[in-house]
């Protein structure tokens, strides 16, 4: 699957981060040699990745974006590197990468993901994932809101990246795949709720959305 222009550039930002990171830690060479190689693992991902909807579809965003980790994590792991270590690196990354994004951008994209128009596009999602699950894709549940508790609800049945990781031996890395998405409910400026995960053995995802933070 290709690229897509807003893939890439979410690739960019993480990329950028890793590389400081790992210069403070390993030096500016090995650093560059691990991200070129990286680059050239990533590129034989995506050639054998699904197709999971058109290019600018989240979640072919996500898969590719989720590729480059994978990839980065194939390559450390040949050095002795652990999903930890990787894992651990990469949420930094990409929590510092969010942060760096301006309050308008971030503002913006919360204020969309509790649109109305944004629930019945999750919902019609949801559905049609059901009706006609795509191999090595994702399907979900969509969960009504109660505007109690929470205000946008999905139970995640099968998941893209677990498949892909769990292809590649790597499904070590996949918990921490899964804890970006706090990370990135924090920088938005909502809460996410969930008490399970497929990549942690779970029957499902349970994401709960709230657009205000509750105790």
């Amino acid at each position: 699957m290709r690229a897509s222009i807003a893939s890439r550039w979410l690739i960019a930002g993480t990329r950028k981060e890793i590389r400081q990171l790992m210069e403070a830690e390993v030096g500016a060479g090995t650093a560059r040699e691990t991200l070129a190689r990286t680059q050239r693992r990533f590129s034989e991902i995506c050639r054998e990745l699904p197709r999971v909807g058109s290019l600018l579809n989240p979640l072919s965003i996500i898969l590719i974006w989720a590729s480059w980790c994978l990839a980065l994590y194939l390559v450390l792991a040949e050095s002795g590197r652990s999903a930890e270590w990787v894992g651990e690196r990469i949420l930094q990354a990409f929590e510092r990468q969010l942060r760096s994004y301006p309050r308008l951008l971030t503002s913006l994209l919360n204020r969309v993901w509790f649109s109305r128009l944004n629930a019945r596009v999750v919902r019609r999602w949801c559905n049609a994932s059901q009706a006609r699950p795509v191999p090595g894709g994702w399907s979900a549940r969509f969960v009504e809101r109660d505007g109690t508790r929470f205000d946008l609800g999905m139970d995640y049945t099968s998941c893209g990246i677990c498949t892909l990781f769990t292809r590649y031996q790597a499904a070590a890395l996949a918990p921490y795949m899964c804890q970006t998405d706090p990370i990135m409910s924090g920088v938005l400026g909502h809460q996410l709720s969930r008490t399970k995960t497929l990549a942690e053995g779970g029957v499902c995802c349970d994401f709960r959305y709230s657009a205000t933070l509750r105790d």
